[in-house]
């Protein structure tokens, strides 16, 4: 199994290189972030076929695949390799390496920009007082 890590991969997206990288995590996952460029095709879904056909590039080209963590891609590499695709590179460690690594994506904005209530007004008694507790939007 070939390997790259995130600041390679961040590296060939700066330089701008033409390339396909596939986001195995779930769709509720993808639109929370992803890294720009990538297409989701959650691991449940992922066959052979569908993505090779939905490739943007020859087939002898490496196709990108990047999960949550490195185990998911790998099986993602996996059913790919199985089913004809010539060369899968797994993202190593994932997504979870490559936010650590603070590099960059595209996240789903929030239509709200206050705080919200956590079930309902939810009242906590601390210290013989009442407190409201709640979330900040982040």
């Amino acid at each position: 199994m070939i390997t790259i890590d995130p600041f390679g991969l961040a590296t060939l997206i700066d330089n701008r290189e033409p390339l396909d990288l596939v986001d195995v995590r779930t769709e509720k996952e993808f639109k929370s972030f992803h890294i720009a460029g990538a297409r989701s095709v959650p691991l449940k879904k992922l066959s052979a076929p569908k993505v090779l056909q939905d490739r943007k590039r020859a087939a002898t080209d490496p196709l990108y695949i990047i999960g949550g963590g490195r185990v998911q891609a790998s099986l993602a590499a996996g059913i790919l390799t199985g089913g004809g695709c010539c060369q899968s590179v797994v993202v190593d460690g994932g997504m979870d390496r490559w936010m650590r690594q603070g590099l960059p994506v595209v996240r789903k904005k929030r239509f709200w920009n206050h705080p919200t209530l956590l079930k309902q007004r939810t009242l906590l008694r601390m210290n013989g007082g009442v407190s409201l507790i709640v979330r900040r939007a982040a």
